[in-house]
């Protein structure tokens, strides 16, 4: 609960944080006044209810400050906090004095700062958000804060719980990154035209994920896209995938969408598949999330993202679409897999001529 402000609640808040340094349980004494101060509890100090009392500026309200509506993100100088409140008329550049304590949420199964009073002194400037790079995102300096990233996005699916989301990722210097979209911002469909578009995201940034999402770790909210290269009209009109030779892995990673063309030799795990073209080379390919699979056999293109196993070259997130088959291609008996077990059986092998 709240601070008591009588000396018999004066008493009993000091006697609680001496216990918890005692037992190698916090490391905070008394009220929680600082961003700094929240960021080093850990999950089992939120269900002490302990007080807090910090003043900042609202840089973020609702779906885009944290897990759900009347979620707020307070920006404080020297780093920023995410809370709820049941207070709904405070709006962003507004500063305030949030009071409360900590708790465990029982039905997300999260942790949070519970606000039991939002008192507004004032307006002001909202910060700028900083933009912030893959490695300083992961090392914690753009925790509960409004950021910017760039990179291209690569995946966008909606989300399976609730369709006001979508979840997506992003290239950071070739490393992938999550973020989450809500429908205000655009829908799974809209966003999608954004797929291989080189983009400045800005959002909150949050080291775990929400609700069913605890597992996400770090991501970013989104707010607002703004695209720096024009999007691509016609995901199929791109370069073919070359012959990678040596290049090295971080080079494969960090590239855009590349296209094959040939028959389906074989899909298995509803999302796995391999083509063999013209050339003979045979590229296995993983479907995006919610992609139905061709038949084997089928003469396609297929675009993705280039990955790799370390042995090959492999196309990632893919799309394709079906062709007319073409003459000077052999037909190939096409082959379905009923299970990881065939793989193994050696029939890959068979047909990689491995």
């Amino acid at each position: 609960m709240p601070a008591n402000t009588s000396r018999s609640g004066t008493y009993a808040c000091r006697f609680i944080a001496v216990i918890c340094i005692m037992t190698n349980q916090c490391v905070c004494a008394g009220v929680l006044t600082t961003a700094a101060q929240v960021s080093a509890l850990e999950e089992r100090d939120y269900a002490q209810h302990l007080p807090f009392s910090i003043t900042g500026i609202v840089s973020a309200v609702g779906r885009v400050a944290t897990f759900g509506p009347n979620s707020y993100s307070i920006d404080t100088g020297s780093g920023s906090v995410s809370l709820w409140c049941s207070n709904d008329t405070t709006s962003v550049g507004q500063i305030v004095e949030a009071t409360g304590y900590t708790k465990l949420d029982s039905f997300a199964d999260d942790h949070v700062l519970f606000a039991t009073n939002l008192c507004i002194l004032g307006s002001g400037p909202v910060p700028t958000p900083p933009l912030l790079t893959y490695d300083e995102i992961t090392r914690g300096i753009g925790d509960n804060q409004k950021i910017r990233i760039r990179g291209f996005i690569y995946s966008i699916v909606e989300d399976e719980v609730s369709s006001n989301w979508s979840y997506g990722l992003i290239k950071m210097d070739g490393k992938p990154f999550h973020i989450a979209i809500p429908i205000s911002v655009g829908t799974t469909k809209e966003l999608r035209k954004f797929i291989d578009t080189e983009v400045e995201l800005e959002g909150c940034c949050f080291p775990i994920g929400r609700g069913l999402r605890r597992h996400l770790g770090h991501n970013l909210s989104v707010s607002r896209i703004t695209t720096l290269s024009s999007p691509v009209e016609d995901p199929f009109s791109i370069a073919p995938l070359e012959n990678m030779g040596r290049i090295r892995p971080e080079r494969i990673h960090a590239m855009h969408r590349r296209k094959v063309s040939g028959r389906i030799l074989v899909v298995w795990d509803g999302d796995k598949m391999l083509v063999k073209e013209n050339t003979g080379r045979i590229v296995k390919v993983q479907l995006e999330a919610d992609v139905p699979p061709p038949n084997p056999g089928t003469y396609a293109e297929v675009v993705g993202f280039p990955e790799t196993d370390l042995y090959f070259v492999n196309l990632s997130h893919a799309l394709y679409r079906t062709m007319p088959t073409e003459s000077d291609i052999p037909p190939e008996r096409p082959t379905r897999l009923a299970s990881p077990n065939d793989i193994r059986g050696g029939v890959l092998n068979r047909k990689m001529n491995i």
